[in-house]
């Protein structure tokens, strides 16, 4: 079961990094190692701008993006203009829109499975939409949504359940201790 709610944000201040607010992923134009492209999606926004102008992965993936007649491209930016992204996810650099990213969201995450740590692949009956109720942060990433404190209440529970059974197993262990040893003797 993968939990898809949002995590908490975390102030980067790198003009590349990126969170979503809200429910939708980037979207991915990955490359595997036959050299083979595919699309892929992802909620992790820590980009970068390759030397060509292109924002890509980490793993030096590119981000897609939207153009013209809602066609769907590669991200190309100008590395040396100051680059600021709108909750909308359009890039403008120089008072001038650039970019437009691509942010996709399913109508059922259950069509979705893991590709790699942190890539998503839609599986037959998956709907892809356009994200309608999504913002996108400049300088944040978004972290883990994984609630510490649950996570530790529900370890402690386990660990007293598995206490309990230790124990349990002792005691019929001593059962049959005094019996084998005990009544085998009379």
């Amino acid at each position: 079961y993968t939990d898809f709610s949002q995590g908490a944000f975390q102030v980067t201040s790198n003009t590349y990094d990126l969170a979503l607010g809200g429910e939708g992923f980037f979207t991915i134009e990955f490359t595997n190692k036959e050299g083979e492209t595919s699309t892929l999606y992802t909620r992790d926004g820590n980009f970068q701008v390759t030397s060509d102008g292109y924002l890509v992965t980490t793993d030096g993936d590119y981000v897609l993006g939207v153009g013209p007649n809602n066609s769907t491209q590669r991200l190309r930016l100008d590395p040396d203009a100051e680059v600021v992204v709108r909750e909308d996810g359009s890039i403008y650099q120089n008072d001038r829109l650039v970019g437009q990213i691509k942010i996709t969201d399913f109508a059922d995450y259950n069509y979705l499975e893991h590709y790699g740590e942190n890539y998503f692949v839609p599986v037959e009956g998956a709907e892809p939409r356009n994200a309608t109720d999504c913002k996108v942060f400049q300088g944040y990433l978004e972290t883990s949504n994984v609630s510490i404190v649950s996570e530790m209440v529900n370890m402690i529970s386990v660990s007293r359940q598995y206490e309990a059974n230790q124990k349990l197993i002792q005691t019929y262990d001593t059962s049959l201790e005094i019996a084998a040893n005990q009544l085998g003797k009379v």
